[in-house]
């Protein structure tokens, strides 16, 4: 196919699709989320095969095949992946064709309610994460590789604390201390669990495909998958549903007890690496929002506790 460079039209998006599955596709719609930015969205159809086309905007970015296989081994439920390509589209940018689920994308905001089962959730992540993974921690290529050689290296990078510091998301004295600080964690983090990991945002920004009944069809969206410790992605859980902010300014309708029993692990939020997890979202986070919006503020709040908390 001819390298393109501009965001790629429907009749481009028949073009790929056709391409990649060797037959003639028709482009229905594009298909938009409220949350998701990280690949183009095309509802497509193939005979009387009802399809999505995915291709992603970051040239060099996984498609998250990998992932994928080994969720689908795994028996959770995914959309089956009927083709795909790294470099599908214009300078290596990779896009895959799946199957169509039916149902509306979990997308709400941290004020609502889910529109699926706490309980189910749990359930799918624990299967998730008792998927083992030997290569490597971090970020996943479509290879399977991890992006870094030990999960320390993957949970705090010095890149992170650096960006932070220079856009004045935090202070130098903080720049320094924060690796001190996970430095002190070392042996925690070898011992840690490894497990393969969604990554953020499984719960919502529409990363599952929610049926009539409420019941969870489909987890979608690959392409930002992790391997790691399992215990990092339940703190992402504490994180957004108000177990680590001080003043307790996220109060959303999440039900987190029942997501937990659905997981099947009693474990304390607040315990010392939990905590360290969660400055390692805080500080994710603080790279890119805007330093005068309330999310930042609540961001700096948690650093400055559970920091002082974990160096006192």
């Amino acid at each position: 196919m001819r390298r393109q460079s501009h965001e790629p039209t429907a009749r481009d998006a028949e073009s790929v699709a056709s391409e990649l599955l060797g037959q003639r596709v028709e482009c229905r719609e594009p298909h938009r989320s409220r949350f998701g930015d990280a690949s183009w969205r095309f509802r497509i159809s193939a005979g009387s095969a009802d399809l999505l086309l995915k291709v992603n905007r970051r040239p060099g970015s996984p498609i998250g095949a990998y992932y994928h296989d080994r969720l689908t081994e795994a028996g959770v439920p995914v959309p089956a992946m009927l083709a795909w390509r790294p470099d599908a589209w214009a300078d290596e940018h990779a896009a895959a064709v799946y199957e169509w689920v039916e149902g509306t994308p979990a997308e709400f905001t941290l004020d609502q309610p889910p529109p699926y089962d706490e309980l189910q959730m749990g359930e799918i992540l624990r299967s998730i994460h008792d998927i083992a993974h030997d290569d490597g921690f971090g970020h996943l290529d479509d290879a399977g590789h991890g992006a870094c050689d030990t999960w320390h290296a993957a949970l705090l990078s010095t890149w992170a604390i650096e960006a932070c510091v220079q856009r004045g998301a935090i202070d130098g004295r903080l720049g320094q201390l924060l690796p001190e600080l996970a430095g002190e964690f070392a042996g925690d983090l070898s011992d840690a669990g490894t497990g393969l990991l969604h990554y953020e945002d499984i719960m919502f920004s529409g990363n599952c495909i929610v049926d009539d009944a409420g019941r969870i069809a489909a987890i979608v969206d690959f392409g930002g998958a992790m391997a790691g410790d399992p215990m990092w992605e339940l703190m992402v859980f504490d994180y957004y549903f108000g177990a680590h902010y001080p003043s307790g300014a996220l109060t959303p309708g999440f039900d987190l007890d029942r997501f937990r029993r659905g997981y099947g692990l009693d474990y304390d939020p607040r315990a010392p690496l939990q905590r360290l997890y969660a400055v390692g979202m805080a500080v994710e986070k603080l790279t890119f929002v805007d330093l005068a919006s309330p999310r930042a503020a609540l961001n700096r709040e948690l650093l400055d506790t559970i920091v002082d908390e974990l160096a006192g």
